[in-house]
């Protein structure tokens, strides 16, 4: 199951290399293994590179479907903690 970023990225038709070019463009350092770490949720990104690539999508993709690829975690209900 892909996340949301490893999905979009497909959909533009775009590899990692060019996910990483792209950033390095903009001025953002980062490699092909983080990059695949962070579309797995396996890496907590920095503000700016996670602001990089929303702008890199042009915004169809959101701050938090950066940082959670898989859906932000549910809060647990309040009978669902130990008493």
């Amino acid at each position: 199951m892909d996340g949301a970023l490893r999905t979009l990225r497909k959909q533009k038709g775009m590899t990692l290399e060019d996910v990483k070019n792209a950033l390095s463009k903009q001025g953002k350092s980062s490699t092909i293994p983080h990059l695949s770490f962070l579309e797995r949720g396996l890496v907590w990104p920095s503000r700016d590179v996670v602001d990089s690539i929303v702008e890199l999508f042009d915004y169809e993709i959101t701050e938090v479907n950066v940082l959670y690829p898989f859906g932000a975690p549910s809060e647990k209900k309040r009978d669902e903690f130990p008493r």
